[in-house]
Parts: C-alpha cells; sequence; structure tokens
C-alpha cells in the first residue's frame, strides 16, 4: 500500500494595519492662513498644509505634504461622494486625506 502526503501550505496571518491618528498641529492666524495638520499611521508621522479653496459643492481643501508643498492634493468633502486626486482615493475610493478631513470637520476641530 503506498500513502502519500498532502504538502502543508502555511496559512499567513492577515497584517494588521497600524492605528491611525489625526490632529491639527497649527490653527490659522493672521501670520498663517493655513491650518497646518499632523497624520500619524504607526511610527509614520507626516505634516500636512491645508487651505480651503472655493467649491460648487461639499467643502474644498488644498493639502500639500511639508516640507516640500510640492504637488498638492484637491480635496472635497461632500459626505459618501467626497472626493480626492490622490493616488489612494483614485485606486481605491477612500484615502487618508478624505479621512482625516472628515474626522477633523466632524469633531469640530476644523
Amino acid at each position: 500500500m503506498q500513502t502519500t502526503t498532502q504538502p502543508r501550505t502555511r496559512q499567513r496571518k492577515p497584517r494588521t494595519k497600524p492605528a491611525r491618528r489625526i490632529g491639527v498641529a497649527v490653527r490659522p492666524s493672521e501670520v498663517n492662513p493655513f491650518f497646518v495638520i499632523r497624520i500619524t499611521e504607526g511610527k509614520k508621522t507626516d505634516l500636512y498644509s491645508v487651505r480651503p479653496i472655493p467649491s460648487d459643492w461639499g467643502t474644498a481643501y488644498t493639502m500639500a505634504k511639508l516640507p516640500e508643498e510640492n504637488d498638492p492634493y484637491h480635496v472635497n468633502l461632500a459626505g459618501a461622494d467626497s472626493t480626492c486626486d490622490c493616488k489612494g482615493h483614485t485606486r481605491h475610493g477612500h484615502c487618508r486625506h478624505v479621512e482625516g478631513l472628515t474626522a477633523l470637520t466632524n469633531s469640530g476641530r476644523m
């Protein structure tokens, strides 16, 4: 009698996403006309300058990562129809920029 053994397949544990936190680092003033927000994911922290911009519907902002401020993202907060022109939102339909600004707006911190 011949016995065969099945190869063992290892199941990978699903990756846990690091906790994400957002806060306002600098509020607008006469000297500084825009917000600076801090987004922290795990050990990585990024600062963004956030400026309101005119919009026909929803509330719109331009966000630029500091210190470069190159290639800003345009974020429009309109509930379930919120948009951002970053790669993440374009590919997946959600991003840290929309989620972060929505959380700050809903909590009254912005």
